[in-house]
């Protein structure tokens, strides 16, 4: 199989549907032929996503549609475009939200709570097996059972922080939206499992 410079099926011999993955290890729909990221799907025709970048302008791609800047030496695979890096021991999460907004502030809370969660040593970036997410869903749902005064307004437990980020699986927990939940926990795939940081900041 040969795929063109947008990731779209130029030659194939044999049968395709063995073969679902495509550029960068997108998924091929075979129904719709768009190609899955994770977090949004990408069109081999147009060469762009359908949906614009979850991080908004802080991915710094002005079209909030295009793949990477240069998709011969860049991957994107979940399209999460730089929303995280770790610079120095610093942890740098893009502000996904607008400032002022509500998302926004809890971000900015939950941020100020994993900076006190961090040891002198730093947390490391670790891989999360299905068993160890698992335990960190079970605690989060016991501490939401057992704190539903917390969570009247339909907030997540947020683990303090993400065990993919490091963090304990039982917690401490936070009441938290889900949309800033998942872009924090989606955010860990931007960065290399085994990266240490000793501080967390937002950057816009």
């Amino acid at each position: 199989m040969l795929l063109d410079v947008y990731g779209k099926v130029a030659e194939c011999h044999g049968d395709r549907t063995l073969v679902p993955f495509r550029y960068q290890g997108q998924y091929e729909d075979g129904e719709t032929g768009l190609y899955y990221n994770r977090f949004r799907y990408y069109s081999p025709d147009m060469g762009m996503y359908i949906s614009s970048d979850p991080i908004g302008l802080a991915g710094n791609n002005p079209t909030l549609y295009g793949y990477v800047l240069d998709v011969n030496t860049w991957l994107d695979i979940l399209g999460l475009e730089k929303c995280a890096n770790v610079e120095d021991g610093v942890l740098k999460i893009k502000r996904k939200f607008s400032k002022g907004s509500k998302e926004s502030d809890e971000l900015e809370d939950f941020v100020s709570r994993w900076n006190k969660q961090i040891p002198p040593d730093g947390l490391t970036r670790q891989p999360v097996s299905r068993e160890l997410r698992k335990k960190a869903s079970d605690a989060a749902n016991k501490y939401r059972i057992d704190n539903p005064e917390l969570f009247k307004s339909g907030q997540v437990a947020g683990h303090i922080p993400d065990v993919g980020w490091g963090g304990n699986p039982q917690g401490p927990f936070v009441p938290i939206s889900s949309s800033v939940n998942s872009y924090l926990g989606g955010a860990t795939q931007a960065v290399p499992v085994g990266t240490t940081y000793t501080s967390v900041i937002i950057i816009d």
